[in-house]
């Protein structure tokens, strides 16, 4: 059974917002187009209804009491929140366009490119979406899709943005406090003995220090391993120095959130899978999204 909310009404409360925010009566039926003995009733049936005074009347200003002002607090960010959410929806149904991709896509390549485009594209509002579920990224709810994997997918149809290759890295700060920077390249031997900052795997698919190590002919030592739940929280470990992680190259700049992040070994693991920019088959793209599409496709592959 829905539940009856015991909710004021919310004209009385924008009523009360107003008037709040300008501290009079008169100032605020001006602006909400009505009588300022229109506000005042308003106002006074409010508090009628909350069993409190909100307003300390002096002439012709008002001074919030302290419940007002608790529930002028509350007010500002419900109606903020309603606003922002009508906007979404109404951009979603206008110009707006979603992309939907994973923390470490997110969060070090698609972010960072998105506020470049919006600096291009000022007309066109983007919507991010992050997930690291796959059923997340391919529930149909966003126009775009940044997939991990091989290929093609049946029901969808991707170009492919970037391969995936796999590399050790760690923080220059770090390696010159280790006494290591003047001895880099690393033999693989050597990196399997520094303290490693891995990731679970977060699919059949996916790849993680060990991965690398056994591609570098070394068995899994972990032992010496710090596992975290997520890839971007392992490279964050990195750039604080607490050791080494595996970088995905395209999704880890050169340099990051001010520190310089150095490859350790020559040695690339080159999978098979790679990041894709997807569409549901059958579906159509506003002409908002194509631009987006085509921006982010010519961005990926430019040198």
């Amino acid at each position: 059974m829905a539940r009856v909310r015991s909710l004021p009404n919310l004209r009385a409360l924008g009523v009360f917002e107003a008037a709040a925010t300008q501290h009079s009566f008169t100032a605020a039926a001006a602006t909400l187009g009505v009588t300022q003995a229109a506000v005042s009733k308003t106002v006074r049936l409010l508090e009628q209804e909350l069993g409190c005074e909100l307003f300390v009347r002096r002439g012709r200003s008002v001074v919030l009491t302290s419940p007002g002002s608790a529930l002028l607090e509350r007010c500002r960010s419900a109606f903020d929140h309603l606003e922002e959410g009508c906007a979404l929806i109404a951009q979603g149904s206008n110009v707006g366009v979603s992309i939907a991709a994973n923390t470490a896509v997110s969060h070090y390549w698609l972010a960072p490119l998105l506020h470049e485009f919006s600096a291009q594209e000022p007309g066109i509002s983007v919507r991010l979406v992050t997930s690291d579920r796959d059923t997340d990224l391919t529930s149909g709810e966003s126009d775009l899709a940044v997939l991990y994997g091989h290929d093609q997918r049946i029901g969808w149809t991707q170009a492919r943005l970037f391969d995936e290759r796999l590399v050790p890295v760690a923080a220059r700060s770090w390696l010159e406090q280790q006494d290591l920077w003047g001895s880099l390249p690393l033999s693989a031997t050597a990196i399997a003995e520094l303290p490693i900052l891995d990731h679970e795997l977060a699919g059949a698919a996916w790849t993680n220090f060990g991965s690398w190590l056994r591609h570098a002919g070394i068995s899994d030592q972990t032992q010496r391993h710090r596992v975290f739940s997520r890839y971007t929280l392992a490279v964050e470990a990195m750039l604080s120095g607490e050791g080494v992680a595996l970088g995905s190259i395209p999704l880890l700049p050169a340099a990051l959130h001010g520190h310089e992040v150095i490859q350790l070994s020559e040695l690339t693991m080159n999978t098979d899978r790679g990041y894709h920019l997807a569409i549901r088959s059958g579906s159509t793209l506003c002409d908002h999204g194509q631009v987006l599409m085509n921006w982010l496709l010519d961005t990926a592959h430019r040198p």
